[in-house]
């Protein structure tokens, strides 16, 4: 800054002594710093006093573009060519630089002008090579962001941009350096926040330049512009630290000087900005208000405006699950930015809007279709994000394939899927790092919450998986499955088991003499449903009067919260008390699950069996076959649950209604069930379940009632009769 001013103290001290050749090469040489240092109407006057009027031509242009990208923003991408072009035709490639830095800076913020900028972009890349090294400070301040920028949209390496975009915060950093030029840089350094991996170094230049916008040289426009374009930048560090004091924001305040300056599109900027802050927060309850007061500032003639309000609907609706709003609007912002001509690796972004929603759809072939070219040709910055939720797509389309083939079994082709389905559900853990991926969680709940039941129902969740998905409280996937990571397991079948309860509550269960055992025993056995604490506390305690009972109820419950992972495990409302479904699986719950599914499924097949009246054509033998196939594994599934009488040990008069209520609830179900296995052409389901039914102690006339009803219905299944009846013999014996 000492330099320009004893420049420019030279130029006016040799025009006083009308030594004005001298003065004039002063001028020339130093044309461009002194225009950006000391504004174009000074050098104008000594231009004037010099001949030299010609010499202004471009400052002048470059600074009218400057004042067009003020007032009317995207527009000025056309500008800022038209200047780099009368730059290139006077020979002068320092300033066409500075032009063609302005158009992509401008672009790049704007997100318009693809088309310009990609025409451009080998010239840009000629100019950086041929003058880059040898630019002045002031000047790669003022052309690096824009190459920067360019290289982003159109280059090819990612090292090449990280570089650059150093070099240009080193500048920016440089405290020599006017505070304008300084903020005008930080404004331009989006693309470099973007992509940056040092969050470190981020904090750094956040720091830098929260003191350079109150500066009164600093131009509203370029204050507003830099806190949106800054604020929009460092959005992710806000959302990993709202509460930080130097990522706040005053929405408010920065609405408010938006409104001041009364351009259009600087309140668009800002109200974007707005928004993504309050869509990146914890809780983001204001972002659909902030969205359709941005919608209000839109200009319909401006299709990057439009592009920005259709791309923040298909993501806010992705976020809130609303898939099929989501999968509309991305549709939308695809056609525009091709209609745009925009860069393959940004469009991209759009392209993922709608294969995620698609996925959220549960149209998982589209989605691994769209997915196999977005990460061929995703910039290296976004690739794991995409191939993150595409391998989440092989899984889910994997999961189904399993299903499919389990109600129509093929032996290798059952085998085929299962390692298909292991080795997609290896692939997502590894790019998941072993752990809940936020974005696929935040965005796919229950598709996560299925992925994650299948990783450990194959054994490829681990202990670091279980304690994320306890920690971050996923939903467990409807079928409840015994694999997931409860943080209670209650087992009362064929004897009592908490797992995740404290060991000294573990050893008082044994000995029959805690009554806080007991609550879990007399919860989980009428679970799912929540019961009286009054019934509770006269069935534990029969003897005592008065409200003693429930006084010694609030006791025992005070005393077995401590011993439970959560206190909250357990819960009181409206005189009732319950589990938490949500974190606790009881074999009792999931017994009561399988036979409701199994009673349900033989009523909807009665009813579709009368009302079709076409068991003869072959896709009625196909859908019974089905069923017949589907109940046969549920009641295997069951018996599995059912490993015996519930608490045989118990003495408690509601242990031995709760044994005698499931025993007869199960004999029903298998029975149904049986009836079905009966019918299909290999005998083993049927074989099985008979076995289980006799090991685990269910009443033999459940099945005698079976064979009795298969040997009556003629002599080609007497036959299937006799095997049957030579099974139980077996069993029991």
């Amino acid at each position: 800054m000492q330099s320009i001013d004893s420049t420019a103290y030279s130029i006016d001290a040799l025009i006083q002594t009308n030594a004005l050749s001298a003065a004039a090469d002063l001028v020339r040489s130093h044309l461009v710093v002194l225009v950006s240092h000391l504004g174009v109407t000074r050098v104008a006057q000594w231009c004037e006093q010099l001949g030299l009027d010609e010499l202004l031509d471009l400052p002048k242009a470059l600074a009218a573009a400057h004042v067009v990208r003020e007032q009317r923003g995207s527009a000025a991408v056309r500008e800022f060519l038209a200047v780099a072009q009368l730059a290139k035709s006077r020979g002068d490639e320092v300033s066409e630089f500075h032009a063609l830095s302005a158009m992509y800076s401008t672009g790049f913020l704007l997100w318009t002008g693809f088309r310009e900028m990609q025409h451009q972009y080998a010239r840009i890349s000629t100019l950086f090579d041929t003058h880059g090294e040898s630019l002045s400070p002031r000047d790669a301040i003022a052309c690096l962001p824009g190459l920067l920028a360019a290289r982003m949209l159109f280059g090819t390496s990612a090292i090449e941009v990280a570089k650059i975009g150093e070099r240009v915060v080193a500048l920016a950093l440089d405290g020599d350096l006017p505070d304008t030029m300084r903020l005008h840089a930080a404004t331009l350094l989006m693309p470099w926040f973007e992509h940056s991996t040092s969050t470190d170094r981020l904090n750094q230049t956040h720091r830098a330049f929260a003191s350079l916008v109150d500066k009164p040289s600093v131009t509203p426009v370029v204050r507003v512009t830099y806190r949106s374009a800054h604020a929009l930048a460092t959005a992710f560090l806000y959302a990993v630290d709202p509460a930080h004091p130097e990522y706040a924001i005053n929405s408010l305040a920065l609405m408010d000087e938006a409104d001041q300056t009364g351009l259009q599109w600087l309140r668009f900027l800002t109200k974007r900005t707005i928004f993504e802050r309050a869509n990146r927060s914890s809780t983001g309850e204001s972002a659909a208000t902030l969205l359709d007061e941005l919608e209000a500032l839109l200009d319909p003639a401006d299709p990057s405006q439009v592009l920005s309000v259709r791309f923040r609907r298909a993501s806010l609706a992705l976020r809130n699950h609303r898939y099929a709003e989501s999968l509309a609007n991305a549709t939308i912002c695809v056609d525009l930015a091709r209609a745009l001509e925009m860069p393959r690796g940004f469009a991209l972004l759009y392209d993922d809007n709608v294969a995620a929603a698609l996925v959220g759809l549960d149209r998982f072939d589209e989605a691994i279709a769209m997915y196999d070219r977005i990460v061929s040709d995703a910039l290296p910055g976004h690739r794991l994000r995409y191939e993150r939720v595409h391998a989440l797509a092989r899984s889910l389309q994997a999961l189904e394939d399993c299903r499919t083939l389990s109600a129509h079994p093929d032996a290798a082709a059952t085998r085929a899927s299962i390692f298909k389905l292991g080795a997609n559900l290896t692939a997502l853990s590894e790019l998941c790092a072993g752990t809940l991926s936020q974005p696929l969680l935040r965005i796919f709940p229950v598709h996560t919450a299925r992925v994650a039941a299948a990783m450990f129902e194959c054994s490829i969740g681990d202990e670091t998986l279980a304690r994320d998905v306890l920690a971050q409280s996923l939903a467990p996937p409807e079928a409840r499955p015994v694999t997931w990571p409860w943080h209670l397991r209650i087992r009362l079948f064929d004897g009592f088991v908490c797992e995740g309860l404290a060991s000294s509550a573990r050893d008082l269960g044994k000995k029959g003499e805690s009554k806080s055992t007991q609550i879990i025993q007399y919860l989980a056995a009428h679970s799912p449903s929540p019961v009286s604490a009054q019934r509770l506390a006269d069935a534990l305690w029969p003897d005592a009067e008065g409200d003693r009972a429930m006084r010694s109820l609030d006791v025992a419950l005070t005393r077995l919260r401590p011993t439970l992972p959560d206190a909250t495990l357990i819960v009181r409302h409206d005189g009732k008390i319950g589990f938490d479904r949500r974190r606790v699986w009881c074999d009792s719950d999931a017994a009561l699950a399988v036979v409701e599914e199994i009673r349900a499924r033989s009523h909807v097949h009665l009813t579709s069996a009368d009302a079709t009246n076409a068991a003869h054509t072959e896709h009625a033998v196909s859908a019974q076959s089905t069923h017949w196939r589907a109940q046969a594994r549920s009641a295997l599934a069951l018996l599995e649950i059912y490993r015996g009488p519930l608490l045989p040990d118990s003495r408690e008069a509601f242990a031995r209604d709760r044994a005698d209520h499931f025993r007869s609830q199960v004999a029903g179900a298998v029975q149904i069930a049986l009836r079905s296995a009966v019918q299909l052409s290999e005998s083993t389901a049927a074989e099985e379940i008979i076995r289980l039914s006799v090991a685990h102690g269910l009443p033999t006339s459940l099945v005698r009632s079976v064979i009795a009803d298969l040997a009556a219905s003629g002599d080609n299944t007497s036959r299937r009769a006799s095997e049957l009846s030579e099974v139980l013999a077996l069993a029991r014996g």
